[in-house]
């Protein structure tokens, strides 16, 4: 029951509207403020601390990658978006070749759901 929840959750997330360019320029800011963990490990350790608010990944992620970090974010409760942005767009906007982006601060994190949805 726990693998069909995060494949719904997958399948729910795809945004086709999203404004990439003001997605970009918030990620831009954050993550030079340090407001954001780039890459898994960093992810996943922000995900059990609980100061992860979101959690993006890009669709170009490995299944089991994707996989891997659904079930953390379902495990501790934690909003995750799949979105249809590749590593090189990730990499444009946070500085550095990632597929997963943690946001840790809360009010970002609302800013960027209202964006995302």
């Amino acid at each position: 029951m726990n693998a069909l929840r995060i494949w719904v959750k997958i399948l729910n997330s795809f945004n086709e509207k999203v404004d990439i360019k003001q997605l970009k320029n918030i990620l831009s800011i954050a993550s030079k403020a340090g407001l954001v963990c780039l890459g898994s490990g960093a992810a996943v350790v922000a995900v059990k601390k609980g100061c992860c608010s979101l959690l993006i990944l890009s669709y170009a992620l490995s299944e089991k990658t994707k996989r891997a970090m659904l079930k953390v974010a379902v495990d501790f409760n934690t909003t995750c978006r799949v979105l249809r942005i590749s590593l090189a767009e990730f990499e444009a906007m946070v500085g550095k070749y990632v597929g997963i982006v943690a946001v840790i601060d809360q009010g970002l994190a609302q800013k960027m759901n209202e964006i995302l949805s």
